[in-house]
């Protein structure tokens, strides 16, 4: 069964050779390749010229990271698709397991694993492997019972369906929520997840991405608080609006049962109280048992 990996880089170049020799170094024998470049203005156009005759380019004007898989999707060939970060490197089993996995479940929407964060020159490992727990099967009741999150890991460890995708690609043109906040929050909606305990990729902590942040606490000013309230805002009625117009389903979660929505309306300032937050973490549905009283400890503890 043919796996494509899409790859959407901008101004990446620096990384790029690292996640497109990773793509090509698969075990799995039926991997197509495809990189589109979003109008980047470094040397990346240059470094794919490179790969004549060994994967696929698609080169357009900037339009930004969900237009970009939008038309690597498009392109594709796959029965599985799997997306890769261009400042990202995926192991060399990574879509061998993930084939096998879908092989196992063939009603799987999307099949995600563990990542390793690594610091930017690629070699040295930071933390343990996220996310620390990972579900398999219908999740669907949870995940509404959790005001539509469900904790899943970036992009590069997301591999979804081509009839999944095929249901909710192409994606809205712009960027916010995030292309993985996007189709993993759609994904259980449509079909068993199989969440793979092993860390499959390694995604680069560099200054210029999400995940390099790092966690924040409450001496941090309101203002990022209200920043991260307002993006799961942002996420939770864009997934309302792709559940109603692009499949049919009529949303039935709400904000009220948000864990990460309520944390921060907290650290923003707002009166929801730390009792109401702690007893959200522990009840949870969403969270693993083994991860609830590690987030309602960082609850007590300020940090998020």
């Amino acid at each position: 069964m043919l796996a494509s990996v899409v790859i959407a880089n901008y101004n990446y170049g620096r990384f790029l050779r690292d996640a497109v020799d990773s793509a090509l170094a698969q075990t799995h024998p039926d991997t197509e390749v495809v990189v589109v470049d979003d109008g980047s203005t470094d040397d990346s156009r240059e470094i794919l010229s490179a790969y004549s005759g060994l994967i696929r380019v698609l080169l357009q004007e900037n339009a930004g990271q969900r237009a970009a898989i939008n038309a690597g999707f498009a392109d594709s060939r796959g029965e599985v698709v799997c997306l890769l970060d261009a400042d990202d490197i995926f192991l060399a089993e990574k879509v061998t397991r993930v084939m096998q996995a879908f092989e196992r479940n063939p009603g799987a929407s999307v099949v995600y694993h563990q990542l390793q964060a690594v610091t930017a020159d690629g070699r040295q490992p930071i933390g343990n492997p996220i996310p620390r727990g990972v579900w398999r099967g219908d999740i669907r009741e949870r995940v509404e019972r959790a005001g539509g999150w469900w904790p899943r890991p970036t992009t590069s460890a997301l591999s979804f369906s081509r009839a999944f995708l095929e249901r909710v690609v192409p994606m809205p043109p712009h960027d916010e929520p995030s292309p993985d906040t996007y189709l993993a929050g759609a994904a259980p909606f449509c079909g068993p997840v199989v969440g793979l305990a092993s860390p499959l990729g390694r995604f680069r902590l560099h200054g210029a991405n999400m995940w390099s942040r790092g966690s924040i606490d409450q001496s941090a000013g309101s203002e990022i608080f209200q920043l991260r309230r307002d993006r799961y805002a942002e996420d939770v009625a864009t997934l309302q609006a792709a559940l109603r117009e692009r499949l049919g389903i009529e949303p039935v979660f709400s904000l009220q049962d948000h864990l990460r929505y309520q944390q921060y309306r907290r650290g923003a300032g707002e009166p929801v109280s730390l009792a109401r937050v702690v007893t959200m973490a522990l009840r949870c549905p969403t969270l693993p048992w083994s991860m609830r009283w590690r987030e309602a400890v960082k609850v007590v503890l300020g940090r998020w």
